[in-house]
Parts: structure tokens; sequence; C-alpha cells
């Protein structure tokens, strides 16, 4: 086989080879950063869980750029150094914060907006520094809040129990008050009666005396009998009054019926509702389990990539490993670049200079 074919196969393979790496960088991943325009930012946290380096950078779901460092400080701080993309605008008013990219527990940088108002909206330098903050857990968030939603539904029924118990003690003690008003409303009406005759009598009585005893005496007396009509004016004021009272504590306790018979007839509907709430969010808390029991479990996919040490440092060595060779065959894609567009531009050469070889070769 003639040596021009050997090196033109050569060619046409190692073109080929380049042309289906790109295609496999651009379907499993972002190009490298080393092929684009950068600038290195520096994020300091009090701790970094999960940040490792290749660990992603993102803008509202968006891959800005990748952590290409992890230090420790002195202050037992983390100084994280991140590779950002000069073309995506991150702004000084943003913060980052390290947040969980899935149920996994994977670990990304994300800028988000400042909750402070009125900072400069000025794109970061390069080797800028920022403070970072670590977001919360969003499984234990959830948990939290399933703890909170579990005691307040806990306290909800008591507190509906504790509603119920005083709306019956209240409606005894208005019953009883209302027996007791009714009952001696007549006895009462009695005994202003007697009063009435009694001091009708007791007059006839004193003007008997009045004949026997002296004038001192009698007068003593008759200031007496004069304070009477005023203890009977009292008597009949207390006795409205009681009576008065007797018909308000009625209305009241009608209108607290009316408000503890609706309680009383939707209570345990409520309680019912509660409960069944509570038992979905038990079988929530059940399934949650599961799941996590699965991930946990390193027989699985899940758990082999999660307790295998030596299987995730394969697959990071691998992308290492790709990432390198991208980087070795930019020198060659530039060639074939060159040479492409050399051939574009005088292709009546290139095939002139392939005959004139043919030919001399026949000769």
């Amino acid at each position: 086989m003639d040596e021009r074919t050997i090196q033109f196969r050569v060619g046409v393979l190692v073109v080929a080879t380049v042309i289906i790496t790109v295609i496999l960088i651009a379907l499993l991943g972002d190009f490298p950063t080393g092929l684009q325009s950068s600038k290195i930012v520096y994020v300091r946290f009090k701790s970094a869980p999960g940040v490792t380096i290749n660990t992603p950078v993102r803008k509202s779901g968006i891959l800005v750029g990748r952590v290409v460092n992890v230090e420790l400080q002195d202050d037992a701080s983390v100084l994280v150094t991140t590779r950002l993309d000069e073309h995506e605008k991150i702004l000084s008013n943003e913060n980052c914060r390290i947040a969980t990219g899935n149920f996994l527990g994977d670990s990304m940088l994300e800028f988000v907006p400042s909750p402070v108002a009125g900072l400069p909206q000025e794109p970061l330098a390069d080797g800028a520094l920022l403070q970072g903050v670590v977001s919360a857990d969003a499984l234990s968030a959830m948990g939290n809040a399933l703890e909170q939603f579990d005691d307040l539904a806990f306290s909800l029924k008591g507190t509906l129990a504790a509603i119920q118990s005083a709306g019956a003690d209240i409606g005894h003690v208005a019953q009883n008050l209302n027996v007791v008003v009714t009952n001696n409303q007549d006895q009462f009406n009695r005994i202003l009666t007697k009063l009435e005759t009694g001091l009708g009598q007791f007059d006839t009585a004193m003007t008997s005396v009045n004949q026997v005893v002296d004038d001192d005496l009698t007068q003593k007396i008759e200031e007496a009998v004069g304070q009477i009509p005023n203890l009977v004016t009292d008597a009949r004021t207390l006795i409205n009054a009681l009576e008065q009272v007797a018909r308000a504590a009625e209305e009241n306790l009608d209108n607290l019926k009316g408000v503890t018979e609706p309680l009383e007839q939707q209570g345990e509907e409520m309680v019912t509702a509660l409960t069944s709430s509570l038992k979905k969010v038990d079988v929530v808390l059940s399934e949650l389990q599961t799941f996590s029991t699965a991930i946990n479990n390193s027989e699985g996919t899940i758990g082999q990539l999660i307790h295998n040490p030596e299987l995730y440092h394969r697959i990071n060595q691998a992308a290492a490993n790709i990432e390198q060779i991208t980087f070795q065959l930019e020198p060659i894609i530039y060639d074939v670049r060159v040479a492409t567009d050399k051939i574009a531009r005088q292709p009546v050469r290139l095939l002139r200079g392939v005959v004139g070889r043919q030919q001399s070769g026949l000769k």
C-alpha cells in the first residue's frame, strides 16, 4: 500500500476521532473551561460540606463555572477557588451559597440575589473575594416542617377537646342558675308580700304602743319604722337586679349555646379530617424512610456510587482523563482547522500536487 494512502487514511481516522470526541463532549457535558475565556473568583465559607474540585457553579440553574481548588485556612474557614465563564454576568450584589443539587446530597455553588437592597450591580472582577453562605438541607427542612405540623395538630386536637369540655361545663352552670332563679321567683314574691303584711301589722302595733310609751320612745320607734320603707325599696331594687342578671345570664347562655353547638356538631368531623391528614403525613414519612433506606443500601447502584470510594475515584479519574485528552486535542483541532481552511481556499493546488506526485510515481 502506498505511504500517501496510509497517511491519508490515518488523517481521516484522526479527524473522525476528533469529531466524535467533540460530539460526545457536547452531549455528555460542557466544554472544558480551558477552551473558553474565564476569570478566577474566590469564595470564603465557614464550612464547605460536599464541595470538591470540579463541583459545578450555577446561576439560575445554568452552569457558569466549576471549582478548581478547595483550601482550608488557618482560622478553620474554607477558601474555594472558582473558574467562571467571563461571558456570564455575575454581579457584585449576588451571594454565593452552597446548595444541595439533588436528593443524593451532591453539593453545588449557586449565585443568588442578595437580600440586602441598594447594593451596586457591577460585574465581578477577576480575583474578587466573596463571603459565601451555606443553605439548609431540603430534607432536614422538610423534616422540621413535618414535626412542627405534627405538634400543631396535637395542640389543636387538645384545644378542641378543651373547648368542648368548657362548653359542656358552662351549659351545666347556666342550666343550674336558670333552675335556681325560676324555682325561687315565686318565693321572692311571697317574701315581699309577707313583708308588706308584716309592716302593716307592725304599724298597727306601733299605734297601739304609742298610746302606752312616752314621747321619746315613740319618736325613736317612728324613726326606725321610717327606715323600713327604704329597706323594702332596696330589697325590691336588689330583686329586680337579680332578675335582670338572670335574664342576661340566660341570653348569654343562649348565645354560648349557639356557638358551642356548631363546634359540637363539627368537632368530630374536624378531628376525623385532622386524623386523616396525620395518617397521610405518616405515609409520606414512611415512604421517605423507605427511599432513604434504598439509597443507603450499599448493594444497589446508587449505594455503590455513594459507599464505594474506589468507584467514585475511578469515575473522577476518568473525568480528569477526558478533560486532559480535550486539552491535548486542542492543537490537533487547530491544525485540522488550518488544513481544512487551506483546502477550502486552494483545492486546485492540493489536487494538482497529488496528481503530480502520482504521475511522477508512474514514471
